[in-house]
């Protein structure tokens, strides 16, 4: 919602880049639950929805996380998060979308990266399956 309502407004560069990754801030660390919240993949996708008709960004996210989750398998979900953000950030870079949408994407990444290297959840080693291939 935040998103829907500043792009309705004059719209700055690092304004629209503030206003799409503090959601994601505030879903991973809010303050009224001791700084410990989620992971951020299902905010992120929310802040990407508020700026249709730009389909760009969320598109590339949604591509990707499909791509890990069905075509290539990665498991476990850290490690298909942290893919799925990766892969989506070089697909905005590459693709002619507005500056401050790939600086607020390229935000919300960080974000999510520093949050799951921070995690004190066990990691477990990185699997990849085809999806053919069982």
């Amino acid at each position: 919602m935040p998103v829907f309502l500043y792009l309705r407004g004059p719209v700055t560069d690092l304004g629209l880049a503030l206003v799409l990754a503090a959601p994601v801030l505030g879903h991973i660390l809010p303050l009224f639950f001791r700084f410990r919240g989620g992971k951020g993949i299902a905010v992120t996708f929310g802040c990407l929805l508020g700026l249709l008709p730009q389909w760009r960004p969320v598109g590339a996210l949604i591509v990707c996380f499909l791509f890990f989750s069905l075509i290539l398998q990665v498991k476990p979900h850290y490690h298909r998060t942290l893919w799925t953000y990766v892969c989506a950030t070089a697909l905005l870079w590459s693709q002619p979308v507005p500056r401050p949408m790939q600086a607020g994407f390229l935000l919300m990444a960080a974000m999510v990266f520093l949050r799951l290297h921070w995690s004190r959840e066990e990691k477990e080693k990185c699997e990849v399956k085809l999806l053919w291939m069982r």
